[in-house]
């Protein structure tokens, strides 16, 4: 098992045609990658619930 970071800035406010790609492409990679779980960094707050519970909400700064 891996943990994976991604930043989901760009997710959090207003969707657009790169917003909605971006958060497909998130939303059904999780789906099918079950071994791994996801930190989803924002410096915002956003809804984890279109994500399965490998899937874990970071609000704040991705320290690396």
């Amino acid at each position: 098992m891996h943990h994976i970071a991604i930043d989901v800035r760009s997710m959090t406010g207003k969707k657009t045609g790169k917003e909605w790609y971006t958060f497909s492409l998130l939303e059904h990679l999780v789906k099918i990658d079950t071994k791994n779980i996801y930190y989803l960094y924002s410096k915002y707050d956003f809804d984890i619930s279109p994500f399965p519970k490998n899937c874990k909400k970071k609000i704040g700064r991705a320290h690396v």
